[in-house]
């Protein structure tokens, strides 16, 4: 499954992507 360049570039600038990092930065501060 390969991405084009808009598209890679839409998923980083929507918020599922902030959203994503935001779990898995809380989920790594949990385990500390």
């Amino acid at each position: 499954m390969s991405l084009s360049k808009e598209n890679s570039f839409e998923f980083m600038n929507s918020g599922t992507f902030k959203n994503y990092l935001l779990i898995f930065t809380y989920k790594i501060l949990c385990k500390i």
